[in-house]
């Protein structure tokens, strides 16, 4: 498992990002669901366009814990968030939960990847999880498959 920086670095791309909002949010049912906390914790709430040589790459919006994440800040979220996970807070991250689900885009989705509304995108839910299985974040990606493609290898 890679993160979006470490992708594009192995494919000798530069990565980077702009953060489009960073607020603390009490957490809806949903997202208390998928970080294992109370409806109403407070909760980060990310949304960061991610960039391949300057190009839209992926729309990325994130929850994460206040409570687990104190130290949180839009420098941190400017660069790898696994980093700051894993270097800063001393959290091994074993692996993450991904669904993906081809899609459309929405008018909105389009014009920040700008791509047409027409053109596919996949969409990826996924959820980091410590060594104790406890999730460390969730988000929603929306990926430009134009500029963004993945290869996974899955032992047997």
């Amino acid at each position: 498992m890679n993160s979006f920086s470490e992708i594009a670095h192995k494919s000798g791309k530069e990565a980077g990002s702009q953060i489009m909002k960073f607020e603390v949010q009490d957490a809806s049912p949903t997202i208390a669901t998928e970080l294992n906390l109370v409806t109403g914790e407070q909760v980060y709430y990310i949304k960061r366009l991610r960039f391949i040589e300057d190009n839209a790459a992926q729309l990325e919006e994130t929850w994460m814990s206040v409570a687990r994440f104190p130290d949180l800040t839009v420098s941190h979220m400017q660069k790898s968030k696994f980093s700051y996970i894993e270097n800063e807070c001393g959290i091994k991250i074993i692996g993450t939960f991904e669904t993906f689900s081809p899609t459309f885009p929405t008018p909105e989705i389009a014009s920040i990847l700008r791509i047409s509304p027409r053109d596919p995108i996949l969409k990826i839910q996924t959820q980091a999880v410590d060594s104790n299985s406890i999730p460390l974040d969730y988000s929603l990606l929306y990926s430009n498959i134009f500029e963004f493609q993945v290869k996974y290898f899955f032992p047997r």
